[in-house]
């Protein structure tokens, strides 16, 4: 029975996680290693998990997982690509300069974006999701779209 219902919510609910873990990482590989972390955690867990509480359980596990992650000491050195150096068409060059600019703004704020926006979620369930204050996740969905605005406008965003 409980691997029926651990393939059932494994459907459901991979590409949240996984997007969840990409919306951290940047990386493809990353992401699916944290994807599959979290099935396995899940996969041990799968008997004390309630029904109605499975998809809030997975991102408050991928969330930790993300934030695990880049403790590790491997995670700090990252190169990067000019956008410009793609031979692409204008509109995949657009979409991409859209998708830079969400990826200039840090990930304690693009997190809350990614969760409002993407999942739908509002400040009280993210607040629940990650494990913090709803007005630390208002203050933090401000300042993403302040810094995200910035970006968009040409105006490199600094952290102080």
């Amino acid at each position: 029975m409980s691997d029926e219902r651990f393939e059932k919510i494994y459907d459901l609910y991979k590409l949240d996680v996984y997007r969840m873990s990409f919306s951290y990482t940047q990386n493809q590989t990353d992401a699916e290693d944290i994807t599959q972390k979290v099935f396995i955690k899940l996969y041990n867990n799968i008997e004390r998990l309630k029904a109605s509480q499975e998809k809030l359980w997975l991102l408050k596990v991928t969330a930790n997982e993300c934030k695990n992650f880049f403790n590790l000491a491997w995670n700090k050195k990252k190169c990067s690509i000019s956008i410009e150096d793609l031979n692409i068409s204008r509109e995949e060059k657009d979409y991409l300069l859209l998708y830079s600019s969400l990826q200039k703004v840090p990930r304690k704020y693009r997190i809350c974006i990614h969760l409002h926006y993407f999942y739908g979620y509002n400040m009280n369930e993210i607040a629940n999701i990650l494990n913090m204050n709803i007005n630390t996740v208002k203050t933090r969905l401000l300042r993403a779209k302040q810094i995200l605005k910035l970006e968009m406008e040409g105006t490199n965003y600094e952290k102080n």
